[in-house]
Order: structure tokens, then sequence, then C-alpha cells
């Protein structure tokens, strides 16, 4: 976040809202120290070991706040979910992240955190694990003396990069009845928050054919590369047809051998769409490749992967709180729209105000260069703790 030109934080609540960000300031070794922990164990898909390792040191940094915490089982990673035990029955506010990263076991060994001058590098420091240090910074800076008033609760899945294809289910579960939710996925430069999202389906489209000998008899042969091929034209040229969504094919595989006719072919598609119309119709325009193929003796069955919903954008609400409590901290926010989705998807479809992208600023994401500006972590903790004040005041004004 920058700071604002010219502008001095509000003096209601605001001398009080500086004292936090400059505790989070302050407080920057203990916050580099804390994400050391989580950034340095690889957790990669499907690494439950990992995750469980990341889970473990989640809620040892959440303790000291009476934080109590039940683990989930799901077919995947498990997924963890914390309230404190005497929190008060004021507004139910869920927390949401996710412990996994894209990469692979042994990254960690080759590319450990580092801090380098103004950036912090690392596997996953900007997706996500920057965003969860953002969430327990704020947590602790916040205090029990505002939790007390609060329903807080924080919930962390395992398989958010691998599409939450085991947590889904879960994450909707403990998410209804929640007042709000906020989800800690990394925040846009310079200054934005997420406030929209584009929803995500994904699909599989796998072609049969027949096999045959590429030099003997050839023309016995189906190859269902070729129809695969066709496939793949058709939906490129969806994608540029369709508006207010993309539809990309993105993976391509097939054949068995360099002298045999391939008799398989499997595409990957990654979808994006602002609204469930949108949506229908892209499943429909895939559904239609099924069927015969495009080449004779050909076959394609169409399969859903993953779904993320859209999460449009809503007027004011949670948003409007974290713009107030910006200007107060004389810093700027800004509302941005992407065309990624995360699990804030599912909480915002089920008609729960959602705000996103409320984790440490940075880039690179899912890259060797992945990295986040260094204040970004105070000054988003501070951000999380100025809001959590604020509606905690409110209530102790309203008793």
């Amino acid at each position: 976040m920058s700071q604002m030109s010219g502008e001095t934080p509000d003096t209601q609540g605001g001398d009080a809202m500086v004292r936090l960000l400059d505790e989070a300031r302050d407080r920057l070794p203990d916050w580099i120290e804390l994400l050391r922990q989580i950034v340095d164990v690889d957790s990669g898909p499907g690494d439950v070991r990992g995750i469980d390792e990341v889970y473990d040191r989640l809620i040892g940094m959440l303790a000291p706040l009476g934080f109590d915490f039940q683990r989930h089982p799901t077919p995947g990673p498990d997924v963890i979910h914390g309230r404190r035990t005497d929190t008060a029955t004021g507004p139910r506010l869920l927390l949401v992240g996710h412990a996994d990263t894209v990469f692979p076991p042994g990254t960690v060994a080759r590319r450990p955190m580092r801090v380098e001058g103004d950036r912090i590098t690392g596997p996953g420091v900007a997706d996500m694990k920057g965003g969860l240090v953002v969430a327990v910074a704020g947590l602790l800076i916040a205090g029990t003396g505002t939790l007390d008033r609060l329903d807080i609760e924080i919930l962390v899945n395992g398989d958010e990069e691998s599409g939450s294809l085991h947590s889904r289910s879960t994450i909707e579960s403990l998410a209804a009845g929640a007042d709000a939710v906020l989800v800690f996925e990394p925040g846009r430069p310079e200054s934005g928050v997420v406030t929209s999202r584009r929803g995500a389906h994904r699909f599989e489209v796998a072609v049969s054919g027949r096999p045959a000998h590429t030099g003997v008899n050839p023309a016995d042969g189906a190859n269902a590369i070729e129809a695969a091929a066709h496939h793949v034209l058709a939906i490129q040229e969806l994608g540029r047809r369709t508006p207010g969504g993309t539809v990309t094919a993105v993976m391509i595989d097939g054949g068995s051998r360099p002298n045999i006719v391939p008799d398989s072919a499997t595409i990957r598609v990654d979808s994006r769409f602002d609204d469930d119309t949108t949506e229908s119709a892209i499943v429909e325009a895939i559904g239609r490749l099924a069927g015969a193929g495009p080449v004779s003796g050909t076959r394609t069955v169409v399969r859903s992967l993953d779904q993320r919903p859209a999460f449009p954008r809503r007027d004011g609400g949670w948003f409007d709180r974290y713009r107030t409590v910006a200007t107060r901290l004389g810093l700027d926010v800004s509302a941005e729209s992407t065309g990624g989705s995360s699990d804030g998807n599912f909480t915002a479809s089920l008609g729960i105000p959602t705000l996103d992208g409320l984790g440490a600023v940075g880039g690179g994401y899912h890259t060797s260069d992945e990295f986040i500006h260094l204040d970004s972590l105070a000054t988003r903790a501070a951000m999380l703790a100025a809001v959590l004040d604020t509606e905690a005041r409110g209530l102790a004004d309203s008793d």
C-alpha cells in the first residue's frame, strides 16, 4: 500500500489506528519469522504431510489468542477450522486461506525464503503464505480485548491450488451463516483488494480412435490426435466469440508410439466467466463436442473437472469499511476485479459478503520469482486489526 501524499489520518479513532500500524511495523521481525516457519515447508499439491506441518504451525501461532481448532477430514488434505471458545456474540467473521502451494517436494531445499532488500522471496510466499501471516499478525495486533467482542473464525484448506475439489463442501458448510468472509489471497499492486472475481470451469475432452500401423495400414486407423486438433480449433474459436468469458485449450496429450496411429488424445480446457449465463453458454458449447468425433471412427467424451461460480461485485459493505480505515491510517486502497478465482468464489455465491485479496502485496505468483513487499506484511496486518477494532468499538458504543 502506498502512502497518500498530503493527507493525515482521520482524528476520530485515527490515533488508535495509527498505533496499530506503528505496532505492525515495529513487529516486522516477528512477522518475518512467522512467515519463514511456513514458507520453508514444502506443501505442494497432495503433500498431506507438508500441509499438516503448516497447519500445526498456524495453530501454534494462534494458540495465545484462545482459538480452538478442529480438523475436518476430506478425501484430500484436512480442512482446519479455528474458533475462539470464549468469543462474544458479535458479528460472525470468517477468515479464509489455504496452506498449499503449486511447488513440488524439494523446492524449499533449492530456494528457501529470503529477505532481499524490500522484498521477501520463496515458494508460495505471496500465494498465499504471506496472506496467512497477515491474518495471524492482524489478529495478534488486534488482541483479545478486541476479539472478545467479535465472533472470529479462521478456516484454512490444503487443496485450493487443485481447485478445492475435496474441501469445497466443507468450506460452504462452515461458511453458512457468516456475516462476512475475509479472504487472504495476495493483495493487488499497489493498493488493491479484490471485490469480484470471474468464475472458473475446467473440462477434460477425451477422444478415442482406432490404432493401426503407420507404415503398413494407416488408413485402417482413426487418428484421435487429428480429431483433437479439430476440437482445439473449435475451443479457441469459442473463446474468441464468448463475450464476458474466456475459453482456452491449455493442455493436450495423446498417442502411444511413433509408429502407431494414435487411438487416444486428451485436451484440458480452462474457461472463465463473469456470470452464470455465460458459464451456461460455455458448458453447452463444450458439451456439443461430445459424441461422434470430427474424424471418422473417433468418438469424444466431455467431462467437467472442477468449477468455481462467479464472484460478482456488490456495492458498499466490507470494502467501504477497509477504505475508511485506510484513510484513517493514511493509506490508499482500491477495489479490483480479477479473472483469477479463489475460495472466495464459493462464499460469495452463497450470498455472504466476501472481501478478497487481503493478503500481502507481491507478484510472480506460481513462479520461481514469486515475492512480496516487506512492508505489506505490516500494512495489511494493520488494516485487518483496524477493521476489527472499528467493529468492536461500534459494538461497545451500542451497548
